[in-house]
């Protein structure tokens, strides 16, 4: 059903002469055929197709969410608290999604795919880049008067293999669908899967180059993209630092009575990366009249100007798929959906309860296909929680039945899933041995994927162990991997990895380097908490050579990240370093403030180990204050923590544990014997089997984070051979 009507958001009187001014900039740059039309989302509303706050939601109402649940998965606006692409990747690991998918082929023209054709077939664009999967411009070049046929009279370009066959130099019409189209869902699957996963295609990343910054074009119009794509082209453009084109980006206005306005693009904080691009502009206007005025302004002449709406029955398309899905996989997926949203939102808790009923349907049903992924599902939702004897129980019974049924696929998930939870435990051989098995299973099924988590892993227990060798070796293998197939993510991870290796090895130049590569990538695609561990990293190394005033600095922008988005294990991490820098740099009271900060986050979330740590950064400090009874006091603690089996270092720079303390006959002012309260403290610490007591050190270097801490120490030679 078509609906046509006019729509005058704002009356001319409204508009600025600035706006009227930049509107007749982008009409000229349009008429003189030398703009590349950019679009996203926005421009198929009234086409027909839903919006993501009207789809995910009627996704979510057929799943029969409590509201409670609704509720913390969506926003104020109905927007999920996930990318859009997250959430789709997400159902597709419960079920098929093809229904939901070719909700994109519905739709008729609206009048800005018609403008977009119209402006093709007068000559005045020839390239075209949408994020979109919909078909709708395509339409529209094939409607009367002037039909353009795919193929023949035009390009359309909407996969990896075609992206990278792209002849920029040909004056060929081009349709660029980044993202893939719906009639190629292979496509749009692994578009979905790279961007949910924060890969960044090293063909995509041409694309976005040659439009913003290498091609011919002079211009770029953006219309109906808000820059939301933070893991996708967002840091793309943002990488781009030089030849900028001029881009005119409209942006249209969050509320009705705002009055239009034009800015420099470079203003706005909040997801834009266009910060570095000058002689470019942000134009708040709203999009239907703004089309009509660039409508009468270019092919008015042509065909006059109408404002073309339309709607579909989608919603039928979200029935179908949830009737497929309940006959497929059963009232599983009524819970396992909701599992994997909040696994995603870090809502670990609520997670775990969900996969548990979806665990209780399975076995209802006796389905042992999905009762293995809802084992391995609860078995990495424990090890998140920290839960590591728990994560290996699930782990186990999901390895044991993917073995039986013969799923390959998913036992080299399990296997690897059981070196990640050996590996956070700190048995490395145990790690070890499941991270070669899982890479034997992935490799002799041609499941490549993971290969470079695990090889990376493996790099990390190499490096904890001192095998530097073998350190580097498993850490460049992933780091190939990474860069082969754009997993951005991953190789800054890689090259922390191997910049830790150097730091251990005193080769600090080259640790500083790995470091800020790292940096660089983690800033480009947003990933503030892969920031937060280089800038950790950063100033770890920047002590190492003397740069004291840099380190903190370093230290305290990593504090500020992750403070900024909750991470209370990074937080604590950074306390450490602070404590450790402070200790160093013989500012005793400082340390003790920020090793209690560190303890304090280590009994918040229950890390045992972590509060070990702090307790020994605390009796070190007291006892270089000569606060004697509390140094003895945290020492007790440690102690305490060690007879609830976990293992604990001491590290004392002197030769014996103890201090003044130990020097002394007696204590003021009761005169008690010095030697007799501290004696058997200091024996029970040297001969308890969970105290590792390592004494004539010093510690260089704290990595990782609370729970997972891989600490330098520094040994000193007690004689000479």
């Amino acid at each position: 059903m078509i609906k046509e009507k006019y729509s005058m958001k704002y009356s001319t009187h409204n508009v600025s002469s600035e706006v009227r001014i930049k509107i007749n900039e982008i009409t000229q740059a349009v008429n003189s055929g030398e703009t590349v039309i950019f679009c996203g989302a926005g421009i198929s509303r009234n086409s027909g197709l839903p919006v993501v706050n009207q789809l995910v939601p009627s996704i979510l109402n057929k799943l029969n969410l409590p509201q409670k649940d609704k509720e913390r998965i969506l926003d104020s606006n109905n927007n999920p608290k996930i990318p859009f692409e997250l959430f789709i990747q997400n159902l597709k690991l419960s079920c098929e999604v093809n229904e939901i998918l070719s909700i994109y082929e519905l739709g008729v023209p609206n009048t800005n795919q018609l403008l977009i054709a119209k402006l093709i077939k007068t000559g005045k664009v020839k390239t075209v880049v949408t994020t979109n999967f919909d078909k709708l411009i395509e339409k529209a070049l094939g409607m009367k008067p002037k039909i353009l046929k795919e193929g023949i009279d035009y390009d359309v370009i909407s996969n990896e293999q075609s992206f990278e066959k792209i002849n920029w130099s040909d004056s060929r019409i081009r349709i660029i669908k980044i993202h893939g189209s719906v009639d190629d869902k292979e496509s749009m699957a692994m578009t979905l899967k790279q961007v949910a996963n924060q890969v960044l295609s090293k063909p995509r990343e041409a694309i976005i180059r040659e439009i913003f910054s290498k091609g011919e074009n002079i211009n770029v119009l953006i219309l109906g993209y808000s820059s939301s794509d933070v893991f996708d082209i967002s840091p793309q453009i943002k990488a781009i630092k030089e030849n900028h084109k001029r881009v005119y980006y409209l942006q249209h206005p969050n509320n009705i009575n705002d009055t239009p306005k034009v800015e420099n693009i470079q203003e706005q904080n909040d997801k834009n990366p266009f910060k570095e691009f000058k002689d470019s502009w942000r134009i708040f206007y709203d999009t239907d009249q703004f089309i009509k005025d660039l409508w009468e302004a270019t092919i008015n002449n042509i065909e006059p100007y109408e404002l073309k709406t339309s709607q579909t029955n989608w919603i039928e398309y979200v029935t179908q798929w949830h009737r497929s899905a309940i006959m497929e996989y059963r009232e599983s997926i009524r819970f396992s959906i909701p599992a994997h949203i909040y696994i995603l939102m870090g809502e670990l808790d609520a997670a775990i309860e969900y996969y548990l009923q979806a665990l209780k349907c399975t076995k209802d049903i006796d389905d042992k296909t999905q009762e293995q992924v809802c084992l391995g599902n609860l078995g990495n939702a424990y090890m998140n929680k920290g839960r590591y004897c728990k994560a290996i129980e699930y782990a186990e019974q999901a390895l044991e039945l993917a073995r039986k049924i013969g799923d390959k696929k998913r036992e080299g998930s399990w296997l690897g899933s059981l070196g990640n939870a050996y590996l956070k435990k700190g048995d490395y051989i145990e790690a070890i041995d499941y991270y070669e098995q899982a890479l034997k299973v992935i490799r002799a099924n041609g499941h490549n994927q993971k290969a470079g988590t695990w090889l990376g892993n493996l790099g990390i227990i190499y490096k904890n162990i001192g095998d530097y060798a073998n350190a580097i070796k498993y850490s460049e293998e992933a780091l190939k991997i990474d860069r082969e197939i754009g997993d951005k993510r991953g190789e800054g991870a890689r090259l922390v990895n191997i910049g830790n290796v150097y730091l251990n090895t005193g080769e600090y130049i080259i640790a500083k380097e790995y470091f800020e590569q790292a940096l660089k990538i983690d800033k480009e695609i947003r990933n503030k908490q892969g920031e937060a561990i280089s800038l950790g990293n950063l100033g770890n190394v920047n002590f190492r050579i003397g740069e004291k005033g840099k380190a903190k600095e370093y230290f305290e922008q990593a504090l500020s990240i992750a403070k900024e988005i909750g991470d209370k294990e990074r937080e604590g991490a950074c306390f450490g370093y602070l404590a450790v820098f402070y200790k160093n740099s013989g500012d005793y009271g400082m340390a003790i403030e920020y090793s209690e900060k560190a303890l304090k986050i280590a009994e918040g979330i229950g890390d045992k180990k972590g509060k070990s740590t702090a307790f020994n950064n605390l009796g070190n400090a007291y006892k270089n204050l000569g606060e004697f009874s509390k140094a003895k006091q945290s020492y007790e603690a440690a102690l305490e923590i060690a007879n609830t089996g976990h293992p604990v270092y001491l590290v004392e720079r002197e030769p014996s544990i103890g201090g003044h303390m130990a020097q002394f006959d007696k204590t003021f002012p009761t005169l008690d014997c010095a030697a007799c309260i501290l004696t058997p403290r200091m024996s029970e610490v040297g001969n308890h089997p969970n105290i590792n007591l390592l004494t004539w050190s010093e510690v260089e270097n704290v990595d990782g984070y609370v729970g997972n801490f891989t600490v330098t120490i520094r040994k000193k030679a007690r004689y000479v051979d």
